[in-house]
């Protein structure tokens, strides 16, 4: 194996952003997107009509807008029009689509150009605009030109940019020509500098003038994509760290090849997040470099390192006997992996100086040669572990039946949860027929004053209750807390749609089953015991608070017929975790039948 040589590992080479002075790639069009796109276009036309036509509208920028929808298409045109369906997407609708549908409709050379003049096009938003959308009447946009007194709105400019840059990588060098002669006027302070440099990093001009510039917080990634040298990698501000993302650290990888090494050293040196310190570590593991081998033995006593010092002397012998010689002298832990380096290569030729330490340290002088086997116990030559073991047949109690689901309120803990309040009480009116209507048919317009989570959480109990059983919540967002309020207000009749949300949506929502106590949720809370260790502090405190009551829900399912399931697995594993906190629980196990 050749010690000296780097190759981009694959797993690591499809997170890359493609470039074209890196070799050939391929580009498919997303046919969904492309279709998805020129629908998106034809729903938001009358709006975006009435933003070209709002007064406050710059009429050159307008008039762009509607040229383009007209279908006489100009790239400051397709730009104003993204800008203005990002500015109006009420219904949070894929924007990047159109991206899509510009690369298949005009071409290549045209997104490209569209993509940057974006920069070039600011969108207004009326304040206040939650008012206005509660009284049903629309919010005003309005599109100006991007100036410096006007605040940046980076995260909307590069949004669908990568598809840009995935199909110009590809293009043909006709294609590639005309990309660059669009882009060449449309520089500028910032983002818009910034922006053609991530597009074509092949023109290191573009991306050393973007990073002498100031690198916006949403720009810093697309910048580090942007990455092309060296001395690229060196003006790339330090205010984050590639390795917090796969696509900065494999694109830079892809790009600068071992020369990333002392970056990712300063960011060991910074950093304890745990996902950083692992990337890191697995590039540096497999740098062909005395450097890159280095600086995972200087760092020893960081968390992780000597598992990838480990793997590096795996990878790199030769290297790893002679970096660990030159210091065995003196450091006593590079001694040690430098013994146990050669016992464990013993065939390995090693260079004269290297030999020489080899022997100072006697190191083989003890070896002995492996015993013949008839020499040695049965139990050594044919351990048992070797060998398939009969497994052991579960034992299967059926006809057993979980008692009834009960619900057990902390003193006071009710009243709390049903006073909650909070942004999402405004996302419904008290029009409860109409509502209901709504929640019915599934219609609504855009202008509606209707949300199911509030719908459900302040709704008449006579009209909500007897929808519970059915009701599939449609957005997580705010669970946490509009959630208690239909737990405290509906009790048990509120459990079918809270495990239908509550498991899935965020971390915190959990606890909407704390009161709850039914043979579906021990199941549930067995299931996170055994997968999820971020999830056993809530699970045992969960099995505490209900006791026995716990317990016997989870029995028919850890005594029952045997799976894969984790309710089996975790089952037996939690009785010793609950201890009943109170008493007001009733009801055993019980066999079906006579």
């Amino acid at each position: 194996m050749d010690e000296d040589m780097f190759v981009m590992p694959a797993a690591w080479k499809r997170y890359a952003y493609p470039r074209r002075d890196r070799g050939t790639s391929e580009y498919r069009p997303d046919k969904q997107a492309i279709a998805t796109g020129a629908a998106l276009l034809d729903k938001l036309r009358t709006s975006l009509e009435r933003t070209f036509g709002y007064p406050r509208s710059d009429q050159t920028l307008a008039d762009a807008g509607r040229t383009y929808l007209k279908g006489e298409p100009t790239p400051i045109g397709a730009a104003v029009v993204r800008m203005a369906a990002t500015a109006d997407n009420v219904d949070q609708d894929d924007v990047s689509t159109l991206v899509h549908y510009w690369i298949a409709e005009h071409g290549v050379a045209f997104a490209a150009a569209a993509a940057a003049s974006c920069a070039k096009v600011h969108m207004c938003v009326e304040p206040m605009a939650q008012r206005h959308w509660q009284n049903n009447e629309w919010r005003a946009n309005w599109v100006v030109p991007q100036t410096t007194g006007i605040s940046r709105q980076d995260h909307w400019v590069m949004i669908g940019v990568d598809e840009v840059r995935r199909a110009l990588a590809a293009a043909s060098d006709a294609e590639y020509a005309a990309a660059e002669a669009a882009l060449e006027p449309l520089g500028g302070p910032g983002v818009a500098d910034g922006l053609r440099a991530f597009i074509m990093p092949t023109r290191s001009d573009w991306v050393r003038e973007a990073l002498s510039g100031n690198t916006a917080h949403q720009l810093w990634l697309h910048m580090a994509c942007s990455v092309g040298t060296p001395e690229d990698l060196a003006m790339l501000p330090g205010s984050h760290a590639i390795g917090f993302n796969k696509s900065a650290a494999y694109s830079v990888l892809d790009a600068v090849g071992t020369a990333i090494a002392p970056r990712l050293a300063t960011e060991l040196d910074q950093y304890q997040y745990a996902e950083l310190r692992k990337r890191a570590l697995a590039i540096l593991a497999v740098l062909p470099t005395d450097e890159a081998f280095t600086i995972l033995l200087d760092r020893l006593d960081q968390p992780k390192v000597q598992a990838a010092l480990h793997s590096a002397m795996k990878t790199f012998p030769h290297r790893a006997a002679r970096l660990l010689a030159a210091r065995a002298g003196e450091d006593p832990q590079a001694r040690t992996l430098f013994q146990a380096h050669l016992k464990g290569n013993p065939d390995l030729e090693l260079p004269g100086e290297v030999r020489a330490v080899a022997d100072a340290l006697d190191i083989g002088a003890d070896t002995l040669p492996d015993a013949p086997a008839d020499m040695l116990p049965p139990l050594l030559v044919d351990p048992p572990w070797t060998r398939p073991r009969k497994k052991a047949k579960a034992v299967v109690v059926t006809g057993l039946e979980a008692p009834e689901p009960a619900i057990s309120w902390a003193p006071g803990e009710q009243e709390q949860w049903a006073a909650v309040h909070g942004y999402w009480d405004n996302w419904c009116d008290d029009n409860w027929p109409k509502n209901l209507e709504l929640y019915r048919t599934g219609k609504r317009d855009r202008h509606d004053r209707y949300h199911q989570s509030g719908f459900f959480a302040r709704g008449p109990e006579e009209m909500i209750r007897p929808l519970l059983a059915e009701w599939k919540p449609e957005h997580d967002h705010w669970v946490e807390e509009w959630g208690k309020v239909v737990v405290a207000k509906y009790g048990l009749d509120a459990l079918p749609a809270m495990m239908r949300i509550a498991p899935v949506a965020t971390p915190s929502s959990i606890e909407l089953l704390s009161p709850i106590v039914s043979a579906e949720i021990a199941v549930l809370m067995a299931g996170r015991f055994v997968r999820l260790k971020s999830g056993r502090k809530f699970t045992m405190d969960w099995f505490a608070r209900h006791g026995g009551a716990a317990v016997r829900m989870l029995i028919p399912a850890a005594l029952g017929k045997p799976g894969r399931s984790s309710e089996r697995r975790g089952g037996p594993a939690l009785p010793r975790h609950a201890r009943p906190r109170s008493c007001c629980h009733r009801g055993g196990v019980r066999r079906k039948g006579p």
